[in-house]
């Protein structure tokens, strides 16, 4: 399945209101997806975030359309009623990363899998399944709630506002 920018960027404009992706293509790009080259200067950094999560988008979608639609509708879009959760996002991403370096270094990409049962006795399965040279991988990915460990760090400042400071690496500290 070939993919192009201008539909990914299409798909993120679908994204609830809050979605830093949504942000920036309504932002940064036209209707039909196409960067407003009008905004280069202060848009570079806009068209390089959107261009980093697309080619693996893409590159997944080549090898798993059903992959590329679960992960651009349900994943990315990380979704949670009205808002999105930064924490998904982040978890979305993760797994777009292992995927693709999987795929790209992967002796045999064909033999990508995505949610692949690999017990036939239960109904769980991995993120995906691929050879690389004689081994098969079976691979599920976690990512750390990051949010949650950033609010309890905030809530312990809070709640007691000393915070130690180790003086021995800070030459001549007086």
């Amino acid at each position: 399945m070939q993919i192009n920018l201008k539909d990914i960027v299409l798909a993120f404009r679908k994204y609830c209101p809050d979605h830093p992706l949504k942000m920036i293509a309504d932002n940064f790009f036209d209707e039909t997806g196409s960067f407003k080259m009008n905004l280069m200067a202060e848009g570079a950094w806009a068209i390089n975030s959107v261009s980093a999560i697309a080619r693996p988008l893409q590159f997944l979608a080549f090898h798993s359309e059903k992959a590329y639609r679960d992960m651009i509708i349900n994943k990315v879009s990380a979704a949670d009623k009205e808002t999105f959760n930064l924490h998904n996002l982040i978890s979305a991403f993760c797994e777009l990363s292992v995927m693709n370096t999987f795929i790209c270094r992967s002796s045999d990409p064909k033999s990508f899998v995505y949610e692949n049962r690999v017990r036939d006795d239960s109904d769980k399965n991995v993120e995906f399944s691929i050879k690389m040279q004689d081994f098969t991988f079976n691979v599920e990915v976690k990512s750390a709630n990051l949010v949650q460990e950033d609010q309890e760090i905030a809530k312990l400042l809070r709640e007691n506002p000393s915070v130690l400071m180790i003086d021995a690496r800070i030459p001549n500290y007086q």
